[in-house]
């Protein structure tokens, strides 16, 4: 039972089209997916990376058009990152976050690693993070040809986490996720401890940094939230080895869920942490090329004669390749 690293992180949009606009525009990623939440075909679901292989860059958003502001708190996901291949690297993106006036930070330490915190048109909290050493990336880049290749975006990096209470967490992510306890650093923001768990199966540390807090209240999930992170898990075997588990520890989750590019498990941990396991397979090209990848609507085939009349429903989305 070992879970592969880190198959993406999901957060919550209210506003499909300036999403959109900043991660391809901005930060020079990819949609490779436009479809619909699994629970709701009024809602648009949008994947982006840069590159082709697994354990990449794949970062989504689901539309929640009357969701509410985020309120900061304890108990939540309060921000993701990207590794970038170098320190230069973010004297390139600090310069680009001024010319397009996009919120930032001065450039700031975490856990040894240069790094820059920045926002999103939303207000996600987002960081990019220096590999500090030179990784190979073998897989193919399907990102924007406007950044450099030497500070293009090349993975996830650590997911942040915020609890009152990390042994409730720590649990989870210990004794049932068998993650590796890393390190400790103190929060370069506030001072928190913070410590820092991996699968040990990532080369780009896409890690958990588990931050404890006892000076804020309770936090709530908004348009600008971090809402889940999903861990690899190679294929449907191993998926329902861990629904097996699960069930024999009497830990609450979803079932397995098909999302047609993989198929998932959700639970939460004792602090109300959202996680998810997700297969590699069948993967984002089951319904699309790589050349072809958000060129328009994914949609599941059984739902397929009905793409015209779910369309007319969703929020329009202006995308450089016909939508």
């Amino acid at each position: 039972m070992k879970l592969h690293g880190v198959h993406h992180v999901s957060g919550i949009t209210r506003d499909v089209q300036k999403n959109y606009d900043f991660y391809t525009k901005i930060l020079g990623m990819r949609l490779i997916k436009s479809t619909i939440h699994h629970e709701d075909e009024r809602a648009r679901k949008l994947y982006y990376a840069t590159h082709v292989g697994l354990g990449r860059t794949c970062l989504s958003f689901v539309e929640r058009r009357k969701s509410e502001e985020t309120l900061v708190g304890n108990n939540k996901i309060y921000g993701t990152s990207f590794r970038i291949p170098r320190d230069e690297s973010l004297d390139f993106w600090q310069k680009r976050f001024v010319a397009h006036s996009i919120t930032h930070e001065d450039q700031i330490e975490i856990a040894g690693q240069r790094a820059l915190p920045f926002e999103d048109e939303e207000g996600h909290k987002l960081f990019l993070i220096s590999s500090g050493e030179d990784i190979e990336v073998n897989d193919e880049f399907i990102g924007s040809p406007e950044i450099p290749s030497k500070d293009q975006i090349i993975g996830l990096g650590p997911t942040m986490i915020r609890v009152s209470k990390d042994e409730d967490s720590i649990l989870v992510l210990e004794e049932v996720l068998s993650l590796q306890l890393d390190g400790e650093y103190k929060s370069p923001l506030n001072g928190d401890p913070v410590s820092i768990y991996t699968t040990g199966d990532d080369d780009l540390k896409n890690e958990i940094h588990l931050q404890k807090s006892k000076s804020m209240t309770q936090g709530i999930t908004g348009y600008s939230s971090i809402h889940h992170i999903a861990f690899r898990v190679k294929n449907l075997e191993e998926l329902r080895n861990w629904r097996d588990l699960f069930e024999r520890i009497r830990m609450p989750n979803s079932g397995i869920v098909n999302h047609l590019y993989y198929r998932a498990i959700y639970f939460r941990d004792g602090n109300g942490i959202l996680y998810e396991l997700a297969t590699d397979e069948p993967g984002f090209t089951v319904d699309e090329s790589v050349e072809e990848l958000g060129s328009s609507l994914s949609l599941p085939k059984s739902l397929r004669k009905q793409e015209e009349k779910i369309e007319r429903k969703l929020t329009p989305l202006i995308t450089s390749e016909p939508q």
